[in-house]
């Protein structure tokens, strides 16, 4: 699949591990998928693992789904960026994806949980600036392995509290750089 792969706007769900694997070697062909973009406007039901181990560049997240499993997005070597609209929390949702580069959250308040990102060693920003409160930040695990250079750019309005708030003061005093935009 070498062109983007957008699910029809009346899907309700997609199954556990239903593109997983998607383009690996061996599988199916050794090429990557450049987009996944999920339907906006129903409430699409995504199963754990539902694309671990895909070949895919871009992956976007609608605001209205139901995540309902674990490594939803896990291990995608060639994903390099992530858009998450949802404030939905998915536990491990894109860890290993080692080329991940941005994932931009324009939810009002996202939860992220435990080993979100953990070794995305090539994570450069996490976009958090289009929050109207500070996010949840379930657990420090979330950024295991990932770059004190790594930036999190996030609402002026909500910079103090933002940096003092459980979790995020913590990673913040791990030296990761804090950007009031």
């Amino acid at each position: 699949l070498d062109e983007p792969l957008i699910i029809p706007s009346g899907t309700t769900a997609i199954r556990q591990n239903a593109f997983a694997y998607l383009n690996n070697k061996g599988r199916t062909i050794d090429i990557a998928c450049p987009l996944v973009e999920l339907p906006e406007g129903n409430r699409i039901s995504i199963g754990g693992s539902a694309f671990r181990y895909a070949k895919i560049k871009k992956i976007i997240v609608p605001s209205d789904n139901r995540l309902n499993g674990t490594y939803i997005f896990a291990n995608n070597t060639d994903l390099e960026e992530l858009i998450w609209k949802t404030n939905s929390p998915a536990f491990y949702m894109c860890a290993d994806c080692t080329n991940l580069k941005k994932v931009v959250f324009t939810g009002s308040s996202p939860i992220i949980p435990i080993y979100a990102f953990s070794n995305c060693t090539s994570l450069k920003l996490v976009d958090l600036s289009k929050c109207t409160s500070v996010a949840n930040l379930s657990s420090l695990n979330a950024f295991d392995g990932v770059p004190t250079t790594c930036e999190f750019r996030i609402p002026a309005a909500l910079y103090d509290e933002w940096i003092n708030a459980t979790n995020w003061a913590a990673l913040y005093a791990q030296g990761y750089k804090f950007t009031a935009v």
